[in-house]
């Protein structure tokens, strides 16, 4: 490796360091062991210093001598200085390292290299920074933002603040009062090393010092007043967070643990039990109504008039975390959360911004307006800003995202955290610049600018289903039983992507555009069958308007049961079943109805081998009595047998209504009944009728034994009508003696026609 020197001389580095010149070449020694200062790179910078790095460590001339830089014990593979001069160092597994300003500073310790081995590093015409690494390509640009570290930051967050005077104040366990980009320490006697949370300049130019763990100190005209929770007038808790001096001169302090108000009748202590909304206080407001806020860490509280109030905002916020609060220029009041965005309280009606709105973060820790109306917003690694007309309209009923500016962070400043829940961590300083406070130091944001960013080309890079990548083609056909499809997306963009969003949507699913935020996947599940087209689109913050967007389509087949044959056939099935349900119906309509007629004929069947004959033969009988004479016979006879037989009529009659409600199939005693209607056969005709059991009889269902008593019946109703024998003494003596008188063919035809069943 050679370099030439301004001077003329040249300086050549291999196993060690020589510098050659009008033939008088001569080793330059190197600190250390002579085998470990192997020479990698050498650089010039432009006070005319040599920079030399060596496989152990990098070294620096001055005044003629070489120092070994401490912080660097390795392999240093890179030397560049760039336009602002700025020297950059790339090693070996030591990361990227920068010197400015006498500082050296370690580049990327939260991940912005790759790798930690710097292979070459370019500064090109836009003086952005190229870093080539062993494991990819990174590019450093300038920002809106520069960074001025404070002695004991990253240790803990700090406030930021100002006077009427112009001064900055940053604090950060010790206060510091910045001028020219350089802190200047500030001692206040009678504090020593009491750590320092916040500062508060009165109006009648006293400070208030809010302290880590010993109370609020207020200094005025050099003598020193301590507020303690052992104090002759104690405050809730000795950790300050902030301070509000209101309109009427008097002074609230925040704490970790409860709210403090100082006037003239001393010190009052609000908590819980006195109508505040959660102990843990974050931030303090008074609006021009002399109405003081309270943010919490659960909930708002607004003080009116000696007393705590309700209204619709401490009604809609009281589970939120409420970091900061400001009262714009319109008078709208705006409440900014720790996890869900920013709320705007305006005509008694709250409503919402967040990252749907086009946020880039639901994160909020302060909110600042400036004399053009543009919000200033910090969140926990960002500061961004919005213009006044983009958020003056509805937040539900935008038709695009936010305009929103997004300032990078210097690369000395990445993976800052910005400071939040504290009074105050952002300041709008008199000259238009705007300042927060992170815990790498003070953040100064000059906008002057927006630097606008070319348009980032959106792709779907990937497409997996349950877990298994398919190919991006056209026309695919996902399976029926497939649950859950996911879609990766990426910028084709070389700048920064940490102001690049996104917007998806699946046509057939999505009723609207998705906000995917900064995240790169969309996904879903248990898709129905059909035919989908999935959109995505990329846009940078700063210009919503300008997007681009890719799509891809896809079909999901249905399962057998959702095609439109299936369904056919179902459909046919069904009416199939309806079809054989109405004709097992009709047929048992039928049956039923043949037994209804069945039983009719049994009824009148019945009631003509019963009730008919007895009517007919009671109606000869009455016939009879009304043509004999009297010196014939008697009428009692006659009488008697129309008795009998107009009893037993009825005794048939109520046994036909019986057999109807007779079970058919319960078994009947067949010899008892033969033997009864024998008897009762004897008893009306005079004539013995005997009925003998030869064998036993047993299993005759009801229906049968009926029918076989009902032919038994029948049969001895007729022999006994057409024997020829007398009647039963008992009931006349008429009398067959051969003489044929027409009397006596009438009394036969009588018994023919009546008899006595």
């Amino acid at each position: 490796m050679i370099l030439t020197l301004l001077l003329g001389s040249i300086v050549a580095g291999g196993s060690h360091l020589v510098s050659l010149g009008a033939g008088q070449d001569r080793a330059i020694p190197l600190p250390g062991v002579y085998s470990q200062n192997k020479v990698v790179s050498l650089l010039e910078a432009a006070d005319g210093t040599l920079w030399v790095g060596t496989a152990s460590g990098l070294f620096h001339q001055l005044h003629g001598k070489f120092n070994r830089v401490p912080e660097l014990s390795c392999t240093v593979q890179i030397l560049r200085q760039t336009s602002d001069g700025t020297i950059w160092i790339g090693t070996v597994g030591n990361g990227l390292w920068a010197y400015r300003d006498g500082t050296l500073r370690r580049i990327g310790d939260t991940g912005v290299l790759p790798i930690a081995t710097v292979l070459n590093i370019f500064e090109d015409t836009d003086h952005r920074i190229w870093i080539g690494t062993q494991n990819g390509l990174v590019r450093l640009e300038r920002t809106q933002i520069s960074l001025i570290p404070l002695p004991g930051s990253g240790t803990d967050y700090g406030t930021v603040g100002g006077g009427q005077n112009g001064d900055i104040w940053m604090v950060v366990q010790k206060a510091f009062r910045v001028s020219g980009g350089v802190p200047i320490p500030l001692n206040f006697p009678g504090l020593g090393d009491t750590p320092i949370r916040t500062m508060y300049r009165a109006k009648d130019g006293s400070t208030w010092i809010g302290t880590g763990g010993r109370g609020a100190y207020h200094l005025d005209r050099g003598r020193l007043t301590h507020y303690s929770r052992n104090s002759p007038q104690p405050i809730t808790s000795n950790f300050i967070r902030g301070f509000l001096e209101s309109g009427h001169g008097e002074m609230w302090i925040a704490t970790d643990v409860g709210l403090n108000h100082i006037s003239t009748k001393g010190v009052t202590r609000y908590g819980l039990a006195d109508g505040l909304a959660h102990f843990s206080i974050r931030s303090l407001f008074e609006d021009r109504d002399d109405n003081v806020w309270i943010g919490t860490d659960l909930g708002l509280s607004c003080w009116h008039a000696g007393a705590f109030v309700q209204d619709a905002a401490t009604a809609a916020l009281r589970r939120e975390k409420i970091w900061t609060i400001l009262r714009d220029r319109r008078g709208t009041m705006w409440l900014g959360t720790r996890d869900h965005g920013i709320f705007r309280y305006r005509d008694n009606t709250i409503e919402h911004y967040s990252t749907a709105q086009g946020l880039v973060s639901n994160i909020v820790y302060q909110m600042l307006q400036d004399r053009t109306g543009r919000f200033w917003i910090s969140s926990a690694e960002m500061i961004t800003s919005v213009p006044e007309e983009e958020m003056d309209g509805d937040p539900l009923r935008r038709d695009r995202p936010l305009g929103v500016t997004l300032y990078r962070m210097p690369y000395e400043a990445y993976g800052a955290q910005l400071s939040g829940g504290r009074i105050s961590t952002g300041y709008l300083a008199p000259d238009d610049t705007v300042w927060f406070a992170s815990d790498h130091g003070a953040l100064h944001v000059i906008a002057n600018g927006t630097g606008i960013e070319g348009n980032p080309v959106i792709s779907i890079a990937s497409l997996t289903l349950d877990g298994m990548d398919l190919s991006l083609n056209k026309g695919l056909h996902l399976p029926a039983g497939s649950k859950r499809l996911a879609f990766a997306f990426a910028p084709l963009f070389l700048g920064p992507q940490s102001g690049i969003r996104f917007l998806y949507q699946l046509e057939g699913f999505d009723n609207g555009w998705v906000s995917a935020g900064s995240s790169h996947t969309a996904m879903y599940t248990n898709l129905s069958a059909g035919t989908y087209r999935f959109r995505v689109r990329s846009f940078n913050v700063n210009h919503p308007e300008l997007f681009t967007e890719a799509t891809f389509d896809f079909t999901k087949k249905p399962f057998i049961y959702q095609t439109w044959w299936c369904r056919l056939l179902f459909i046919l099935a069904l009416l199939g079943c309806g079809l054989l349900a109405y004709a097992l119906r009709l047929r048992t309509v039928r049956n039923r109805f043949a037994v209804v007629l069945e039983e009719r004929g049994r009824l009148a069947r019945e009631m003509h081998d019963t009730v008919l004959q007895g009517c007919q033969g009671v109606s000869v009988l009455l016939e009879a009595i009304a043509t004999q004479r009297e010196d014939e016979f008697e009428d009692d006879d006659l009488l008697d047998v129309a008795r009998a037989q107009l009893q037993l009529t009825i005794n048939e009659a109520r046994q036909a209504v019986w057999n109807l409600r007779r079970n058919e199939e319960e078994e009947i005693n067949l010899p008892r009944s033969l033997a009864a209607l024998a008897e009762q056969a004897t008893n009306a005709f005079g004539i013995p009728v005997v009925c003998e059991q030869i064998d036993l009889i047993s299993g005759i269902s009801g229906s049968t034994g009926h029918e076989l008593l009902m032919v038994a019946r029948e049969a001895i109703a007729n022999a006994g009508s057409h024997a020829k024998s007398r009647l039963h003494p008992n009931l006349g003596i008429l009398r067959r003696e051969g003489v044929h008188t027409e009397r006596y063919r009438r009394r036969k035809r009588l018994r023919r026609e009546g008899g006595f069943w």
